[in-house]
């Protein structure tokens, strides 16, 4: 019988899936993983050990599965990561980004285990990134103060805890979701116009590195704060025309909004890359896993690009 097990929330988002195919395939034996999830899972893991569906904001029905299950360590990968959509459903924003972390550290306190949640790059200003972990956070939008809340709770209240800010994450996926790769290539393809919503320099993570980040601080029960992002600091105008360079597509129609202009987000990861030994893609590299992963889910992608 597993001695340890991880509990990981929302292994059907880009983060969430690399983390659980990750875990699965680099932890001991001795280590079990369960999954709870808001849907259905699109694809098998076969060291899995179990999946509970089920709407992860009755929170009723989380603590009671959670005390069941009594992880060691509890991953929440669920969260509103979207500027617009937290501003427009405030409700819902705060519901999933601050009240699910109130609950899931009330249940880290009771069964004393290691509790791993996400922040990003929002809580700060973006006045004179990249960001790092010692920087003073000023939010100037609602995502942004949801995520600094979340911190806060965690950090009041918790000793045991990871807190693991990201910038912007690209990742292919099983389930469905259309990262920013997958969106530029579509509109790319149909020759439709290039449109980004925001317009600011940050360092692009892939999915994959966050996840060997994760396995990284689980396996040497690391606490406290940490910056991940890839290694090219660039706007996402630069980070567009890097993709359709690199799948070999024309990018001649391009727009932005002036929301964001030339604001200066990103975050500096030389200390987490220290501390676990890690390196963290540049955008070339992660481009490159990121081609050879979706070639592996055989997505419209294989045929659109003739692997």
């Amino acid at each position: 019988m597993a001695e340890n097990k991880v509990a990981l929330l929302g292994p059907t988002g880009i983060v969430g899936e690399a983390t659980i195919e990750v875990l699965l395939q680099e932890l001991d034996n001795d280590w079990e993983i369960i999954a709870f999830s808001n849907k259905e899972l699109s694809i098998e893991f076969e060291r899995l050990k179990k999946i509970y569906t089920f709407p992860i904001t009755d929170f009723k029905q989380l603590r009671k599965k959670i005390l069941e299950v009594k992880p060691n360590v509890i991953i929440n990968a669920i969260g509103i990561s979207d500027r617009d959509l937290a501003e427009s459903n405030k409700k819902t924003a705060w519901q999933v980004n601050v009240q699910l972390v109130e609950h899931l550290v009330s249940l880290s306190k009771i069964l004393n285990a290691h509790l791993i949640s996400f922040s990003c790059e929002d809580i700060f200003d973006g006045a004179s990134g990249p960001y790092s972990e010692t920087d003073k956070p000023n939010p100037k939008n609602y995502l942004g103060k949801t995520k600094l809340a979340a911190e806060n709770i965690i950090i009041s209240n918790l000793n045991n805890f990871s807190i693991i800010r990201i910038p912007l994450v690209y990742g292919v996926s099983a389930h469905g979701k259309k990262d920013i790769v997958a969106r530029i290539i579509d509109m790319l393809k149909q020759n439709k116009k290039v449109f980004l919503p925001y317009n600011y320099t940050t360092n692009p993570i892939l999915s994959e590195d966050v996840a060997w980040g994760i396995l990284k601080i689980i396996e040497r029960n690391l606490t406290g704060i940490f910056h991940f992002g890839g290694f090219d600091y660039v706007s996402l105008k630069t980070f567009a025309q890097k993709i359709a360079k690199f799948f070999n597509l024309k990018l001649e129609i391009f727009s932005h909004s002036e929301d964001l202009f030339g604001a200066e987000y990103g975050l500096r990861q030389a200390y987490s890359e220290a501390l676990l030994s890690i390196k963290f893609s540049s955008i070339s590299e992660g481009l490159m896993t990121y081609k050879y992963l979706d070639r592996e889910e055989g997505s419209e992608f294989e045929r659109l690009m003739n692997y």
